[in-house]
């Protein structure tokens, strides 16, 4: 009975710590929809919220991954302002300005980029579309993203878990 309660506490303590300053997309109605759409077709058994950018980082039945990025206008000026800020080209700043692609900047930034070559601005955009909701979101998914987890797909999966039952 006491981990029943625990839990209760818990998920009551997540639940009020996500309402006093949700992610608007966490609110929004066409979000939760293209969501569950994705759930359903690409097998999804769990998700995280994650930040910077906003979205959700996705883990598949097999244990791949997909990290989804969900932005809104604000999100993509402040993206345009890191591009431009960081002098990228000309073909990159557009792509974000026009909401054709935003930037999955990461570990690799260019912020804290030291090599002798260019930053590689075209490697770390994504396609975005637009779903209208309650705003304007522009979403972008990738498949395998660098994470920071350390994961093996082939003994914590879902799909593994139901292998060995």
């Amino acid at each position: 009975m006491a981990s029943r309660t625990t839990q209760a506490n818990a998920a009551l303590r997540l639940r009020n710590t996500l309402s006093i300053d949700p992610p608007r997309f966490l609110v929004d109605p066409a979000i939760a929809q293209w969501v569950g759409k994705l759930m359903s077709e690409e097998r999804l058994v769990e998700y995280y919220l994650v930040d910077d950018p906003p979205g959700l980082m996705l883990l598949r039945s097999d244990g791949s991954m997909l990290r989804a990025l969900i932005l809104h206008r604000q999100d993509m000026a402040a993206q345009l302002a890191f591009a431009n800020h960081h002098d990228a080209p000309t073909d990159v700043t557009q792509a974000i300005a026009e909401h054709r692609a935003a930037g999955l900047f990461g570990g690799d930034s260019p912020a804290h980029y030291f090599r002798v070559e260019p930053y590689p601005w075209q490697d770390n955009l994504v396609s975005v579309r637009t779903i209208t909701g309650t705003e304007d979101w522009f979403i972008g998914i990738v498949a395998d993203a660098p994470t920071d987890i350390d994961f093996d797909p082939r003994r914590a999966a879902y799909d593994a878990y139901l292998a060995n039952l």
